[in-house]
């Protein structure tokens, strides 16, 4: 027979030997743990050269000159341009060279295969390096400007424009800056649009030399503008001022624009673009009125619906899809008022189609504004064929300008390196030696549970 006390004194012996075992293997697997390795900070790079060499406007060479005191395995150029996009756009490219402690890299985009950047564009570059150890440095961004040498460019700005020129004094450009500003004051009172950002105005003193200086362009362009780089480039022969100041009227109507609506869901049809450059510009005068009434009563105008893309190749052509572009955008305004044209241009911007926009705010789609800009010039009714839908233009394919590897898929966002002076696995131990850890982790874990059932057994035996 064993008394209440005595009882009581078993279970607290009990109790006590209990937690002595369990606290004499906390500290065993102390003892064994293992310590983190603090990883010694990584060699710094040698960087002896990064550059980017400009052969204007066919290509630009990346150039890297690194060494390391390890052997250098992997290098990745990533690179890109400063513009209005749907993302954040981060390209790729793989240059060849041979595992060394200090290597020679070197990549070289060809717009002539993937499509030119606008001249003034802002290309940057950066390179990621990583050693035979798994350590991965990054060699910082560097920017350069995808303009030529040739030309002595002179600059003039304002808050918001900059004007760049080579040929003609500093009145000239001058002029041509305060004509520019004139011509977003009257956009601004038109349709309420202001520029967003600064805009780059580049004035070429020939449209041989424009044509020189961007590939793929149609050729009968003498101006373009880049809305996603706020770049407006434009040819402008001596003697051809007064034209060149027009010129610029109608482009910066298409940059407020394109700024203005810039979406990656709908775009906005060429018509409502040009016409309104054209109506910012002053219109076709008399002359171009002229080839637009001849073309109304020989009924070859185009049906509204077809002037959503681009315009035809053909510079007769191209001129009367700008003209008549001009009248039906003129036609709009003066059915409505010019607000509403904001309010149009707001609407696709935010996604809405442009018949759907159109019947929102004028009670009518593409083909009910054409019928009715017809009627109001006395121009041949829509036929059933006119009326036929139209295939959706696409962009011509061009190869990418990065090669492929399938192991760098991965979105860039993602991509983080190593930290500086590690393999790229941080504080864990290699795949055997965790397996080794897991392993007498195991054992001791078991040891005490046997030990601490022997105490348990032997105080009962006891007892």
């Amino acid at each position: 027979m064993i008394f209440p006390e005595k009882r009581n004194d078993i279970s607290a012996k009990r109790r006590r030997a209990a937690a002595l075992c369990l606290c004499g293997a906390f500290v065993i697997l102390l003892i064994l743990a293992p310590i983190p390795a603090q990883a010694a900070p990584a060699a710094a790079l040698d960087v002896e050269s990064n550059q980017a060499v400009l052969d204007f406007p066919n290509t630009i060479s990346f150039q890297l000159t690194v060494g390391h005191s390890a052997e250098i395995e992997r290098i990745v150029l990533e690179y890109g341009v400063d513009k209005l996009a749907c993302g954040e756009v981060v390209s790729k490219a793989f240059p060849d060279f041979t595992p060394a402690a200090r290597v020679e890299a070197e990549w070289v985009w060809d717009m002539r295969q993937s499509g030119s950047e606008p001249p003034g564009a802002n290309i940057w570059w950066q390179w990621r390096v990583t050693d035979s150890h798994g350590g991965e440095q990054l060699v910082g961004r560097q920017e350069i400007r995808w303009l030529d040498s040739v030309h002595a460019w002179r600059e003039t700005s304002t808050d918001s424009i900059t004007a760049h020129w080579y040929e003609g004094e500093l009145d000239y450009g001058e002029d041509m800056l305060a004509s520019a500003v004139g011509s977003i004051q009257q956009i601004d009172e038109l349709i309420d649009l202001k520029p967003d950002g600064m805009i780059h105005l580049y004035l070429y003193g020939s449209y041989e030399d424009l044509q020189d200086a961007v590939l793929y362009e149609a050729g009968w362009t003498g101006g373009v503008s880049y809305g996603e780089h706020n770049i407006i480039i434009l040819g402008i022969p001596s003697g051809d001022e007064e034209w060149g100041k027009t010129a610029i009227a109608h482009e910066l109507m298409h940059n407020v624009v394109d700024r203005f609506t810039f979406s990656c869901l709908v775009r906005i049809p060429s018509w409502i673009q040009e016409g309104l450059a054209m109506v910012s510009e002053g219109g076709p005068g008399e002359d171009g009125m002229a080839v637009l009434q001849r073309a109304i009563d020989r009924n070859t105008i185009f049906p509204l619906r077809s002037l959503g893309g681009g315009f035809p190749e053909d510079s007769d052509q191209a001129r009367l899809a700008y003209y008549q572009s001009y009248s039906v955008v003129d036609f709009l305004i003066r059915k409505g008022d010019a607000p509403r044209v904001r309010s149009l241009l707001a609407s696709m911007g935010d996604g809405t189609t442009a018949d759907d926009a159109l019947r929102d705010l004028y009670g009518f789609n593409v083909d009910g504004l054409d019928a009715a800009w017809r009627e109001s010039v006395g121009a041949e009714p829509l036929t059933q064929e006119d009326l036929a839908p139209t295939p959706t233009s696409t962009a011509v394919p061009t190869f990418p300008p990065v090669s492929v590897n399938p192991g760098d898929l991965a979105p860039t966002s993602t991509d983080l390196p190593a930290a500086p002076g590690t393999t790229g696995g941080g504080l864990l131990p290699s795949t055997p030696i965790l397996l080794i850890l897991c392993i007498c982790l195991f054992c001791i874990v078991g040891l005490g549970g046997i030990a601490i059932l022997a105490i348990f057994a032997l105080a009962r035996r006891k007892q």
